[in-house]
């Protein structure tokens, strides 16, 4: 029978519930339904029905993907492809394959517009289905709004890849861009650079699509007036300008190959130049003449342009050191030669600017005396007759020359003339005068070697040594260390290629070269043979004799100076000399060659030499027992050099001026003085006085002679108006 609704569910409920829910009945308690009904054949089974819905879903997420994925796909392709086929490195590829880039253009649009239209589809598709889709229904909605995502970022791509399509398409349709960077410039930095500059600009490596176009020409413009051509080229800026930037212009003319027309890309390269030299002039007066010679170097005409001169320093012997500084100067050369005068200046930027010119001074007496030789042998051929050219022979301070007198020393008698014709009959070493005059009456006379034929003759060898030999023989005591030279050795071809010495003449060599040194440990007697080699393997040599005794006194002798002008004050050093310990030296003699009495002193002497000449100065060191040593050096007192100096009352004041000019500060003895006051008038006095009635600058100078030798001073008087 039925249950009876009113009647309560018994306690089997709570384990109904327990119990699984069978897929395909409804969920009821097991007693309330007693009398099962029979299932209706018209009603659907419960677990047939969602079977249909789930099929279409996973046919509808696999077409999603597949949208997704080529929507992707082709997204990155087109961009891919539109940015290869517009790089510099895709046109000359595309070349290569002959597609030009009309077609390459073609291509990159068909490709960007088929991603644009799925992308457009795709996102139309992700919108519909996000907006249609129910509420409840959120994985519908999220797929919706994933494809509209993808679909507007690969339509984003897609409109990317047009613009850089279309960029490119235009901008080699019109010739290359103007890239100032492509242009190569040595200097690299074209800022803050210092006028005058040399830059190297190269614009071969501009870019072009050369597939499509030529180079016609390429036209420079440097901003300084100046102009070039060519796609390599080399200016040289001298000044700064007055914005400091020159705007260098490149213009570059192409021609298209497919339309003959042509087209222009200009490229500015802006060149900065902060800074200008100076300029530097200076002057040498005089810039000839013999040593010892005092010469003035004047460097008021140096400038800059763009500020000052700030310092000057001057280099008179090309050592790197500072001998002057100052805008005029004086220094003394005592010696002849080349010289390299060196100037630096430095501005207020801080800039160094160098100028360098030479200065010859020699026994000519600013004479230049050369000549050339047709045919230019070396050495000369006997009876062959050459041509002896003295054209390029000067005079001091472009004097004019009017005779040359020829002496070829092989008593030929002389000839005259500035070319003139010679041979010589046998071969040998002549001496060559060469004699020239002045319209003035100057003349100077210059002596040449002359070498003709292969002489082959042989070295000619002589040996040094410290210490000196004494009566044809070196000596001294165990330990005795000799230093031997070679270098009075002469060779008439000069070609001496080895020096070879035997220092106890076994016939073994025991050292190489021009100079050697040798300890004799054991006492007795040695032969020293020293062998010269020349490049035609003539020998010669040459020997001495060295005498080594036992220990005992040394004397070891040093001074300083050596050579000086009267009064030389000498500092005489024996503290070298060596004796056995057992025997020391007790007392050291000292004669200073001048005549004066022998003293006994210290080890260490002054003494100063009043006279003129050559003093041989000896040291005798003597022991406790009696043992002599003496040691000896040459002691040279020259005269005092010549060197004109005055000096005045005053410099300056109102026309006319009075003033007193006075030379007892010049050195040397003098003959004769010359004064010039720079107003056309002159004085031999020795201490004159001088007016100068009109304003103005002038420079005066003194010129003190002695024999042949002349020496200058100058200095400068103000006159200003009353």
């Amino acid at each position: 029978e039925p249950v009876s609704p009113e009647q309560p569910v018994a306690p089997e409920q709570p384990v109904v519930t327990e119990q699984p829910v069978s897929p395909e009945q409804p969920v009821a308690p097991v007693e309330q339904m007693a009398p099962v009904e029979p299932v209706s054949p018209e009603q659907p089974v419960a677990a047939e029905q969602p079977l249909a819905p789930v099929v279409h879903q996973h046919k509808k997420g696999h077409l999603l993907g597949i949208m997704l994925g080529l929507i992707a796909v082709f997204a990155i392709l087109g961009i891919g492809f539109s940015v290869f086929l517009f790089l510099p490195a895709g046109q000359d590829l595309l070349g290569s394959l002959g597609y030009g880039q009309v077609v390459a253009y073609a291509l990159a649009m068909i490709i960007l517009g088929l991603v644009g239209t799925l992308s457009l589809v795709g996102g139309l598709m992700g919108l519909f289905k996000l907006l249609t889709a129910k509420k409840e229904d959120k994985p519908a909605k999220k797929k919706g709004f994933t494809l509209a995502l993808v679909a507007a970022l690969a339509f984003l791509l897609a409109g990317a890849g047009f613009i850089v399509s279309f960029v490119g398409f235009n901008g080699l349709s019109t010739g290359p861009a103007n890239i100032a960077d492509s242009v190569i410039t040595e200097p690299t930095e074209l800022r803050s650079l210092t006028a005058p500059v040399e830059i190297v600009f190269d614009a071969s490596q501009v870019p072009y699509n050369s597939a499509e176009f030529e180079v016609i020409s390429y036209l420079w413009a440097f901003g300084d007036g100046s102009n070039a051509t060519g796609s390599k080229v080399t200016h040289k800026f001298n000044r700064k300008p007055d914005t400091g930037v020159y705007n260098v212009s490149l213009t570059i003319n192409y021609r298209n190959l497919a339309t003959n027309e042509e087209v222009k890309q200009v490229i500015q390269i802006p060149v900065g130049i902060e800074n200008q030299q100076a300029i530097i002039d200076f002057t040498i007066s005089p810039d000839y003449g013999s040593t010892p010679i005092t010469i003035t170097f004047d460097a008021s005409q140096s400038e800059d342009p763009d500020g000052e001169i700030v310092a000057y320093e001057w280099d008179f012997n090309a050592d790197g050191t500072i001998d002057a500084e100052g805008v005029i100067v004086e220094h003394e050369f005592l010696e002849d030669g080349e010289y390299q005068i060196t100037l630096n200046v430095t501005d207020t930027n801080g800039e160094t600017t160098k100028a360098v010119k030479p200065l010859s001074l020699s026994a000519e007496g600013g004479f230049s005396i050369k000549f050339s030789l047709q045919p230019d042998d070396a050495p000369l051929r006997a009876n062959i007759g050459y041509q002896f050219d003295a054209t390029a022979t000067a005079a001091p301070e472009n004097g004019k020359l009017t005779q040359y007198t020829w002496n070829f020393g092989d008593n030929s008698g002389t000839q005259s003339g500035r070319k003139v014709t010679h041979s010589y009959r046998n071969e040998g070493i002549y001496t060559l005068t060469l004699t020239v005059f002045t319209e003035t009456g100057q003349t100077q006379t210059k002596e040449f070697p002359i070498q003709v034929g292969d002489l082959n003759t042989s070295p000619n060898a002589l040996i040094t040594s410290v210490p000196a030999a004494v009566g044809g023989s070196i000596n001294g005591s165990v330990p005795l260390t000799v230093k031997f030279s070679a270098n009075d050795s002469t060779d008439p071809n000069k070609d001496i290629v080895e020096f070879s010495w035997d220092f106890d003449g076994d016939g073994i060599s025991d050292a190489l070269g021009g100079n050697a040194e040798h300890t004799y440990t054991d006492t007795g007697e040695y032969l020293v043979v020293l062998t010269l080699t020349d490049a035609d393997g003539n020998k010669d040599t040459a020997e001495a004799k060295v005498s080594v005794g036992e220990r005992g006194v040394q004397a070891r002798l040093s001074a300083n100076p050596i050579a000086g002008e009267a009064p030389l004050a000498v500092s005489f050093d024996a503290s070298g000399t060596t004796t056995d310990p057992s025997d020391p030296v007790v007392t050291f003699e000292w004669n200073f060659g001048d005549n004066t009495p022998v003293r006994r002193d210290n080890a260490q002497i002054t003494y100063v030499y009043k006279q003129i000449g050559t003093y041989t100065a000896t040291l005798t060191a003597i022991t406790g027992s009696g043992k002599k040593s003496t040691a000896q050096t040459v002691i040279n007192v020259n005269p005092v050099s010549l060197k004109a100096c005055f000096t005045m009352s005053r410099k300056t004041g109102a026309a006319p001026v009075t003033v007193q000019f006075s030379s007892k500060c010049t050195r040397g003895v003098v003959s004769g003085t010359k004064w010039n006051f720079g107003d056309g008038k002159e004085s031999i006095e020795r201490d004159p006085v001088h007016t100068f009635d009109t304003p103005g600058t002038y420079t005066i100078k003194l010129e003190v002679q002695k024999d042949n030798v002349i020496d200058s001073f100058s200095d400068i008087v103000e006159v200003r108006v009353e």
